[in-house]
């Protein structure tokens, strides 16, 4: 039961106990009538919230989408890697970004490494539902039957749709916008070796970290395959 839900059973309540004590309104005396109008203008406020408010308190990106039938990990691509994203989003401690590409409102069809991050903190938040049954103590970001099970007792009802600017776009962590302008400079420097990363559900890579300078033009750097 939603919050709204509770308040208007509270309110529907107390006016029901007032009309029993009361009784017929010839009887009642005018501070009760007052009372009893003020819960019936508040009543009132709370079922025009609870009409405002989304079906099942779920963000609009995840319309359409009934479950989460796969795994998901770094690369994945999909609607239901935005839905996931909205979901997290729904909550500070698990929050995809705090602002822009993968953020509340602007999310993507790409799982990223943001979304990653954001998923290790929802396995944590959860841990006794996603990690203690299968043995593990922390996080690892890889979407599996676990965190899928308590993503979709998430999933209780549809919303209404609403258009999404970034349905195109690639990556919450990258935007994409147009290159125009002048011809630049552009300088590449390798830095370090990171050895062992984890990159997926028992997989580590060797990542090579570099700094990519573009200079004296409107350059920007999207990524480096």
């Amino acid at each position: 039961m939603s919050e709204i839900t509770r308040k208007i059973a509270a309110v529907v309540l107390t006016f029901a106990l007032a009309l029993s004590v009361v009784g017929p309104a010839t009887y009642a005396d005018a501070t009760t009538i007052e009372d009893l109008l003020a819960q019936i203008a508040e009543l009132q406020e709370l079922i025009d919230q609870l009409q405002s408010t989304p079906a099942g308190d779920l963000p609009a990106a995840c319309t359409g989408v009934t479950g989460f039938n796969r795994n998901l990990s770094l690369g994945s691509r999909g609607t239901d890697v935005k839905c996931l994203q909205a979901i997290l989003n729904m909550s500070a401690d698990t929050k995809v970004a705090d602002y822009s590409y993968g953020s509340k409102g602007q999310e993507t069809e790409y799982f990223g490494s943001l979304t990653r991050s954001a998923v290790i903190n929802f396995q944590n938040k959860h841990a006794a539902e996603i990690l203690a049954p299968i043995g593990l103590s922390s996080g690892t970001g890889y979407v599996g039957p676990q965190t899928r099970d308590r993503l979709n007792s998430l999933l209780t009802a549809p919303v209404a749709p609403t258009p999404d600017p970034d349905d195109d776009e690639d990556d919450e962590d990258v935007p994409v916008t147009p290159i125009t302008g002048e011809e630049g400079e552009l300088s590449v420097e390798a830095r370090t070796t990171i050895r062992n990363v984890e990159v997926g559900s028992n997989q580590t890579k060797d990542v090579a970290v570099f700094r990519l300078n573009a200079d004296d033009s409107p350059i920007t750097v999207h990524r480096m395959d």
